[in-house]
């Protein structure tokens, strides 16, 4: 909402913004790199630094919407923890003998870097795939990223049209089509989920001293991620909560 939003002019406004969302306790800081539709706003490195920078002041993680490459190669360049989305590469894209995408070099020592530097993608590709960009070169990116040993939290972008409440499965089968395991689609929506949203010390895994927060389904997910679906209780604070009848 409005009420969470800034816009800033300079490095000092990036920064007294962020210390005035901290004090209303805020648990992460978003940065809008890039404007909506046709708007040319967007935050400068300058800024976009500072604001980095003050967010890690106050301990909390800061959190970049990215959609170019561009606004991709200023937020790893300022630091940030989490890019919101995947990126797609600038220009036109090539492809192998056997039809699949090249992504171009530039644009894959991006994905390196982000990888290098620990920063965790949220891909929101559910979100994306009826976009122009084409879900395979998304999808492309993301594999790659994975395969370069990045860490990759579940987020599907929900408020996005067409994005249904609930257990988000189409964002999980996309993960699993940019090559990750299902238990590691299950990590990305547990352990680097809070880890994403500063919530490491109270949420994403099983341990002692760690919110009791935990579901219990029929099946394997391992084998098939579907059967997170069959839900049989949820534990919420350590008391177990009964499902209601629909």
């Amino acid at each position: 909402g409005v009420n969470v939003n800034y816009e800033v002019a300079g490095a000092d406004a990036a920064r007294a913004a962020v210390a005035d969302l901290a004090a209303r306790g805020a648990d992460a800081i978003k940065l809008l790199l890039e404007g909506y539709q046709d708007d040319p706003a967007r935050l400068t490195l300058a800024e976009t630094q500072a604001a980095v920078a003050a967010a890690h002041a106050h301990r909390l993680p800061a959190r970049a919407h990215v959609r170019t490459e561009q606004a991709f190669r200023q937020a790893l360049e300022a630091g940030v923890d989490v890019v919101e989305h995947v990126p797609a590469p600038d220009g036109e894209l090539e492809r192998d003998p056997d039809g699949k995408i090249k992504l171009p070099p530039k644009f894959t020592d991006l994905l390196d870097q982000a990888a290098e530097d620990e920063v965790i993608l949220v891909p929101t590709l559910q979100a994306l795939t009826d976009e122009t960009d084409r879900p395979e070169v998304l999808l492309a990116a993301v594999r790659h990223f994975h395969q370069a040993g990045g860490q990759i939290a579940l987020g599907n972008d929900y408020g996005t049209p067409g994005i249904p409440v609930g257990l988000p499965l189409g964002e999980m089968e996309l993960l699993l089509q940019a090559g990750l395991t299902p238990m590691q689609v299950i990590q990305a929506g547990t352990r680097l989920a809070a880890a994403a949203c500063g919530q490491e010390r109270e949420l994403g895994t099983i341990e002692a001293g760690k919110l009791a927060d935990v579901i219990v389904v029929d099946g394997n997910p391992l084998s098939d991620l579907h059967e997170l679906a069959n839900l049989r209780f949820v534990v919420l604070g350590g008391e177990i909560v009964e499902p209601t009848p629909r």
